[in-house]
């Protein structure tokens, strides 16, 4: 895992804290303000389905581009849970949480791409052997 908080649990914060805590039912919560819940969860989702994507990856430079939409994905969460937050669906300390949780993800991606690109080396890359 790359980072403290594997993929799943990401989403389910995401979820947990916007659509479980809204005033209205989840089937009425299709969208908030600016920003939908499924476009939360998607973004959050995205930036893991990215970095599994890319363990498959036939190359270091494959891999490097699937972490770069990882992060292009986390960035755009940011901006969500801002959007929520600014909407009143998220409070200030839970946006806090998601959101520094959101930018530590980002920024261990960042030097993982640059440990990548660096290395080069194909022999390097996970492909589901243990």
């Amino acid at each position: 895992m790359i980072w403290g908080l594997n993929p799943v649990s990401g989403a389910l914060c995401v979820y947990r804290d916007t659509v479980a805590r809204s005033p209205v039912t989840p089937i009425d919560c299709v969208r908030f303000g600016r920003v939908s819940t499924s476009a939360l969860i998607r973004a959050t989702e995205s930036i893991a389905f990215n970095i599994v994507e890319g363990c498959g990856s036939t190359s270091q430079k494959e891999l490097a581009r699937f972490l770069d939409i990882s992060i292009k994905s986390a960035s755009e969460l940011e901006y969500q849970l801002m959007l929520a937050r600014d909407d009143g669906v998220l409070g200030e300390s839970v946006w806090k949480a998601l959101s520094e949780g959101t930018t530590d993800i980002r920024r261990m991606l960042c030097g993982l791409r640059a440990k990548v690109l660096e290395s080069g080396q194909p022999e390097n890359i996970n492909h589901g052997a243990q």
